[in-house]
């Protein structure tokens, strides 16, 4: 069988597949659905009437209104002041919070376990540059 690149536009059929013989299976499989007996085409009822009255019908302010997104103010971003104000005001009794003992606790960072071993930084030398 002939190869061309991944994008070829021709279709390469393998030939085992040109000689396959048909059975009655595949011809039946290979026929399309048919409708069911009962079924009607009711194209004549697709068109429906709309009377004059919501052709010349205009849009009240009321309900463009209602069709905006509701624009809530964002509380993530603050406007910058002085150097000297915080960022977000912070509440009195946040100012006057001592951590806990469990707390200070929790705030250490992990210990390096037993045998742990840094790795070691790589020496560069002379020898370890010029092949040899």
């Amino acid at each position: 069988m002939p190869q061309c690149e991944p994008n070829c536009p021709i279709w390469h059929v393998d030939p085992k597949v040109k000689t396959v013989t048909l059975t009655p299976r595949l011809l039946q499989l290979s026929m399309p659905k048919l409708n069911h007996a009962d079924h009607q085409r009711n194209r004549d009822s697709v068109t429906s009437i709309i009377s004059c009255v919501y052709k010349t019908a205009r849009v009240s302010p009321r309900l463009i209104q209602l069709s905006l997104p509701k624009l809530k103010e964002s509380n993530v971003c603050y406007e910058f002041g002085c150097a000297e104000e915080p960022i977000r005001t912070v509440s009195r009794a946040a100012r006057r919070a001592t951590a806990s003992a469990r707390i200070k606790i929790l705030a250490q960072p992990k210990q390096l376990t037993e045998g742990y071993i840094p790795p070691r930084e790589p020496e560069w030398t002379r020898q370890n540059l010029t092949p040899d």
